[in-house]
């Protein structure tokens, strides 16, 4: 039996992301405010249970069992010309052709006669699509962390992230967890010398703490992680977790980085692998190395992960942009960031 964990903006928005994901088989565990707004379900995926395992979960909380139902969708031909064009060029730009068929039919019943279906399209993506938000916190240091797989653009995104801030006189600090790869600490501290910023390397046994990672007189303290979730993952919940317990000068905003260049099942372990890790949201990174970005949006959408930045070349002082709901929309639609 494998967990899985679906957000949503609230209980019925969560579950019908559960439905379109894991199908009519799967059982939802247990729910829970999730960080940042909206609702956490825990799902698996396969139904039913064998009694050892229910008594497993019961034994943990889980205590809000019920079916999820898999939603049915229209039938390719049920489109007009005009909507079917559109469902096409969605596929093209790599969506699957169930979640094709849904937004176009979705905005297909919401148009009106002088509407354009591509922009009815774009308006109903755009309405799916979360937007991470990065509020202001006077007296609260940030500890911003990118989490994910080797080779994804943690780093660089990072980088870009503080260069952004710079450029906005915010006062930030650098902080790697990655001291045994080759090469990862110079590169980092080579960064840190062209943002003007302090970096602190962190051992492996070494607790994060706001002391650990020099936060006082800091806005933002941008943390780097090793791309090894049986190594990031424990450390930063255990940090939230004290964080929430004790200290409310600094706060914790990790954020899950997704390649465009992912498959679908890539997208999915990763997700799994960092399932524990309070997620503020993600990053998408490498759009400039794709023209089917569309798994990754898809990803994101069905999940309710909010999307906080995306990444779309090695520029450190470009290709960094706050996601919208319309840049999102021109990716499905497009492939690219017009």
């Amino acid at each position: 039996m494998q967990i899985h964990r679906v957000r949503g903006i609230d209980l019925t928005d969560a579950l019908q992301r559960a439905r379109r994901t894991y199908g009519e088989g799967a059982v939802v565990i247990s729910q829970e405010d999730a960080p940042g707004g909206g609702i956490m379900l825990a799902v698996t995926d396969r139904a039913p249970l064998l009694p050892e395992e229910m008594a497993a979960l019961q034994e943990h909380g889980a205590n809000s069992l019920g079916k999820v139902q898999l939603k049915s969708f229209p039938r390719e031909g049920d489109l007009s010309p005009g909507f079917e064009e559109v469902r096409r060029r969605l596929i093209a730009t790599g969506c699957s052709e169930a979640w094709s068929a849904r937004i176009c039919h979705r905005a297909s019943a919401l148009a009106e006669p002088e509407d354009h279906p591509m922009d009815t399209v774009a308006t109903a993506i755009a309405s799916e699509v979360r937007i991470a938000t990065l509020p202001k916190t006077p007296g609260v240091t940030r500890v911003i962390s990118f989490v994910g797989n080797t080779g994804v653009g943690k780093t660089t995104g990072l980088v870009k992230l503080g260069a952004r801030l710079v450029r906005g006189r915010r006062k930030i600090g650098l902080a790697t967890l990655d001291s045994r790869r080759v090469g990862a600490v110079e590169q980092y501290r080579a960064y840190a010398e062209l943002l003007g910023a302090p970096l602190v390397t962190l051992k492996a046994d070494q607790v994060l703490s706001p002391e650990a990672l020099g936060t006082v007189g800091q806005d933002v303290i941008l943390l780097d992680t090793t791309g090894r979730p049986a190594h990031d993952q424990p450390r930063l919940v255990q940090f939230h977790e004290s964080l929430n317990r004790s200290d409310r000068t600094t706060r914790l905003d990790a954020f899950l980085v997704f390649p465009a260049t992912s498959s679908r099942s890539a997208l999915k372990e990763v997700s799994e692998a960092y399932g524990d890790v309070p997620l503020a949201g993600c990053v998408i990174t490498k759009l400039d190395e794709t023209r089917q970005p569309s798994p990754v949006l898809e990803h994101v959408i069905e999940l309710g992960i909010p999307v906080a930045f995306l990444s779309n070349g090695q520029d450190i002082g470009k290709n960094f942009q706050r996601a919208t709901p319309e840049l999102l929309a021109d990716l499905v639609l497009l492939g690219r960031i017009e």
